[in-house]
């Protein structure tokens, strides 16, 4: 073959090879593709209580409308405020029936978690087990 021919080859290449290098590139067919999973939010954690919570039951023996009683109510309502997600059950007891009233509930089983009242018979109720120390 003569150098013409050759030429004309390596001609005839380099130009085939530059139109298959600049034409566009052919589109991407869409492949079937599942969508993203949806982000799922998890519920919100419930808050954790701040303060105590459940059920407390408080006997008293003061006088309907005495300071004393006044200040329990505002005690109990500052308490209520501070930890709303605890209950306070107050019970007005007279105090000529709230000693015998704590011995037949208690001895029932039953009675008040918390009492106010003179403490004159405090070692009485702790040997007859009437009462229990908050410290255990």
């Amino acid at each position: 073959m003569s150098k013409k021919v050759w030429s004309l080859i390596t001609l005839l290449l380099v130009a085939a090879m530059l139109l298959v290098a600049c034409q566009p590139a052919a589109p991407a067919t869409p492949e079937a593709t599942e969508p993203p999973p949806a982000e799922t939010q998890a519920p919100p954690e419930p808050e954790e209580p701040k303060g105590p919570t459940g059920e407390v039951t408080l006997w008293h023996a003061y006088q309907t409308g005495s300071a004393e009683e006044s200040t329990l109510g505002e005690l109990i309502a500052n308490a209520q405020a501070a930890y709303p997600d605890m209950t306070i059950n107050v019970l007005q007891i007279p105090f000529s029936e709230i000693f015998n009233k704590l011995q037949v509930e208690v001895a029932a089983e039953g009675g008040p978690d918390m009492f106010v009242a003179p403490n004159d018979d405090l070692g009485n109720w702790a040997r007859g087990d009437l009462i229990i120390p908050l410290d255990s």
